[in-house]
């Protein structure tokens, strides 16, 4: 003899399966389920666009500092004065503090300020970096950053890289090189 729970389990499957001679949903729920996740996706919406715009920028903010990082070490390597600065016409220096544009590292070994002219296959710029795409803003000093061939730095230098989107949530980041060459970045 089945127990309670059994027989109310049984007797609720066959009620809801058969009982009625319906089978799948009706347009109502159909709706309702609809209207639940179409409210949901719309609240999810808006963060998952801020998660993108956040891991463009911190992926931006990375190349930038990897080519700091490359700058430091080619002037410890070349034991010469190394550039980085925004892109100019040509891929040479450019000046001002919109780099944006993008940028180049550059051996500058007769210390002038310029990128010296490629020596057999010593090819420089030793790195062009193109222009950022997206609603961003990167600006940074208007003097050519450079690197001793100690590995320190001309000065002080801040990079900051900013959403121009209008969005909510997402984040300025500032990537800072010491006079000593170190760099760290932040978000801020």
């Amino acid at each position: 003899m089945p127990s309670g729970i059994e027989q109310s389990y049984k007797v609720w499957c066959f009620r809801g399966m058969a009982g009625h001679g319906q089978e799948g949903v009706t347009m109502l729920e159909l709706m309702i389920t609809l209207a639940i996740v179409a409210i949901l996706a719309a609240l999810a919406a808006p963060s998952f666009s801020n998660f993108v715009a956040d891991v463009r920028q911190s992926s931006m903010m990375g190349e930038l500092s990897s080519d700091i990082h490359l700058a430091r070490s080619e002037s410890i390597k070349r034991n010469a004065r190394v550039l980085i600065c925004p892109l100019g016409a040509g891929s040479t220096c450019g000046n001002g503090t919109n780099w944006a544009v993008g940028w180049v590292v550059c051996y500058d070994v007769d210390e002038d300020g310029l990128c010296d002219a490629p020596v057999g296959n010593d090819a420089n710029p030793v790195k062009v970096h193109v222009a950022l795409t997206g609603p961003v803003t990167l600006t940074g000093p208007d003097a050519p950053l450079y690197f001793r061939a100690v590995g320190t730095a001309s000065t002080l230098a801040s990079f900051v890289l900013t959403s121009t989107s209008g969005g909510t949530g997402v984040a300025t980041r500032v990537t800072t090189v010491t006079p000593a060459g170190s760099v760290t970045t932040i978000k801020q």
